[in-house]
C-alpha cells in the first residue's frame, strides 16, 4: 500500500508507519515531501486518525447507510403496510399457486382468508391476486438477496483488513444493483 501518509485538517500529516503527527518543519517533514514527489498520494484529510475498528465501524456504516438508500429507492411507494404484510401473504400465494385445478374456490378461500379476502374485494380470481403477490415478492426479495449480498460481502471483506490505510482505501462501492 503506497499511502504512507494521512492529510490532518488540522494541517499536517499522520504518518501511518511511525504513528507520528508532522508538521511543516518537523523531523520528517523532508521524507514526506520526497513521497510526494515521487508521485504517491496521501490519504484525505480527516480530523483524527482513527483506530483500525473505529476506521473499520466507519466504512462498515457506511456501506450499510448506501445499502439502506438503495433498499428506499427499490421500495419508494411500498407503504409499511404493505411491505409488511408480504411476509404473511407470499406464503398464501404459494400455497395457491401449488393447488391443482380441480380445488375448488370455496376450498382456496377456507385455506387463505387473507389473499381471497383481498381477491374478492377487488373482484379477481384468487389465484390471479396470488400470482401477482407471488411475482412481487420475488422482484423483492430477489433485490433484498442482492443488496445483503453486497453489503455482506463488502463487510466481511473489511473485517479481513488488518491495516488503518487498506480500510481507509478499500473501494466498498463497486458491486451494487440498480436500484
Amino acid at each position: 500500500m503506497s499511502a504512507r501518509y494521512q492529510l490532518l485538517a488540522q494541517g499536517g500529516v499522520f504518518d501511518h508507519n511511525t504513528g507520528k503527527t508532522i508538521q511543516r518543519g518537523d523531523p520528517g517533514w523532508n521524507a514526506y515531501q520526497a513521497w510526494l514527489s515521487n508521485g504517491n498520494i496521501p490519504l484525505p484529510p480527516i480530523d483524527t486518525v482513527p483506530t483500525l475498528d473505529e476506521a473499520k465501524e466507519n466504512i462498515k456504516q457506511a456501506i450499510n447507510d448506501h445499502a439502506a438508500g438503495l433498499r428506499n429507492k427499490a421500495h419508494a411507494g411500498t407503504s409499511p403496510w404493505e411491505a409488511a404484510s408480504w411476509g404473511f401473504k407470499f406464503p398464501e400465494a404459494v400455497k395457491i399457486m401449488g393447488y391443482g385445478p380441480s380445488t375448488t374456490l370455496a376450498n382456496i378461500k377456507a385455506a387463505n382468508p387473507r389473499i381471497c379476502e383481498e381477491a374478492e374485494i377487488r373482484g379477481i380470481d384468487p389465484r390471479v391476486l396470488a400470482s401477482k403477490i407471488e411475482q412481487k415478492a420475488n422482484e423483492f426479495w430477489s433485490m433484498e438477496a442482492k443488496i445483503a449480498g453486497i453489503v455482506g460481502k463488502h463487510c466481511d471483506a473489511v473485517d479481513k483488513l488488518s491495516d488503518v490505510r487498506d480500510v481507509l482505501f478499500y473501494d466498498w462501492r463497486n458491486g451494487w444493483p440498480e436500484a
